[in-house]
């Protein structure tokens, strides 16, 4: 995977904890700490981002588990 970053997300404490952006490689947008499927937008990424994962630490929540 060659993920050209577009996108860092930081937590409260300034740490960096994922980063969205392009996979040329597969043709669509990734966040770095997902691996299950990518996105057809940069804003459906961050959409997803912001439904499945906590700021702070970065895990996974779960909550929105749709493709788009």
């Amino acid at each position: 995977m060659s993920l050209r970053v577009v996108t860092v997300m930081t937590n409260s404490k300034g740490s960096v904890i994922a980063a969205i952006g392009w996979d040329g490689d597969r043709g669509e947008w990734r966040i770095n700490i997902y691996g299950a499927h990518g996105f057809s937008t940069e804003q459906a990424a961050l959409d997803f981002w912001h439904a499945n994962f906590d700021h702070e630490t970065g895990t996974f929540i779960g909550r929105w588990q749709t493709a788009s």
